[in-house]
């Protein structure tokens, strides 16, 4: 029943190593500032959904350290933290959301580079989910930034996909249409940040930011 439902976040968030995360920005400012710069984005976005999303929260980590940085990110905002558990970020995702689903009925997937994601925005979607409405929310970029489901994870969910292409969100919609799920609502598009041109208008937003742009 809807009522029984109460829809887990997960963020996926990747350890800040130098080298290995938003490697889009270190064109910019080198290695060493865009992991401090994926740190940012981690504690802010969760630091947001402790505060607006109004169900259980979990840190999904990955990458060597994941239960250092992102351990403590979770603690001082009282989530939950858990290993990402897959060959790709599809199958780790699908992972999630399958657990999510059959421990709380309805689960979401967000990326830890939203700190600019606005409350109304999560309530919308925590709304959705408790009432059984599968939700998504497609990036500025072709791709998605919010996942949730309040129904059966399908086996194939996110099989396949070619990430970081342009059709990404396009070509999620119809697979999960042919694997009979359907996305009910659609949360207002937004940028995650990989570009510094993305950096910068997140800034203006957030405040913690300023300081790599300033």
């Amino acid at each position: 029943m809807a009522a029984e439902r109460a829809p887990l976040l997960c963020v996926f968030a990747k350890a800040p190593l130098a080298g290995t995360v938003k490697t889009r920005l270190q064109k910019k400012c080198g290695a060493a500032v865009a992991a401090q710069i994926a740190a940012a984005l981690a504690e802010e976005t969760v630091r947001r959904a402790s505060r607006h999303w109004p169900g259980p929260l979990c840190v999904y980590g990955h990458g060597a350290g994941h239960d250092s940085f992102l351990g403590q990110l979770a603690r001082r905002h009282q989530a939950a933290l858990r290993p990402q558990t897959g060959a790709d970020l599809g199958e780790r995702m699908a992972e999630a959301l399958r657990r999510g689903v059959a421990e709380h009925g309805a689960a979401a997937v967000m990326g830890a580079d939203v700190p600019h994601v606005e409350k109304k925005v999560l309530r919308r979607a925590h709304h959705a989910l408790r009432r059984g409405d599968n939700v998504i929310g497609p990036a500025a970029d072709g791709g998605f930034y919010f996942a949730g489901i309040a129904d059966k994870v399908p086996e194939d969910l996110f099989r396949g996909l070619r990430w970081g292409h342009a059709e990404v969100f396009a070509d999620t919609v119809r697979g999960c249409a042919a694997l009979g799920l359907t996305f009910t609502v659609q949360l207002p598009a937004l940028c995650d940040i990989d570009t510094w041109d993305n950096l910068t208008a997140a800034a203006a937003e957030v405040p913690a930011l300023r300081r790599f742009v300033a």
